[in-house]
């Protein structure tokens, strides 16, 4: 249950940081860690990628804290949602687009 905590956690605050931010690696290499200017456009699939990841960190969350092993049935259908979405994304930018 910590795993999928910390996976979706690190996903959701990547996901935001790159968002309002841009590369981290860039960033760095211009000491403008938190320069607004730099920030990615977020492209329409991946707001549905974050529709189903951001979720995941509150209901791994709070079963964490309630111990409640019945999270599974809300996780699998968000984590599947966004797997799908994700990979049709990954197809669509290697393959469909030339």
């Amino acid at each position: 249950m910590r795993f999928i905590f910390v996976i979706s956690l690190l996903s959701s605050l990547g996901s935001l940081y790159y968002g309002y931010f841009g590369d981290p690696v860039l960033n760095s290499a211009a000491n403008e860690w938190w320069n607004t200017a730099n920030a990615l456009a977020i492209c329409e699939m991946c707001r549905y990628i974050r529709v189903c990841t951001y979720p995941l960190v509150l209901i791994s969350g709070a079963a964490l804290v309630y111990h409640d092993y019945k999270h599974i049935q809300y996780i699998w259908p968000l984590a599947l949602l966004g797997f799908f979405a994700a990979s049709y994304k990954y197809w669509l930018e290697k393959f469909a687009t030339s």
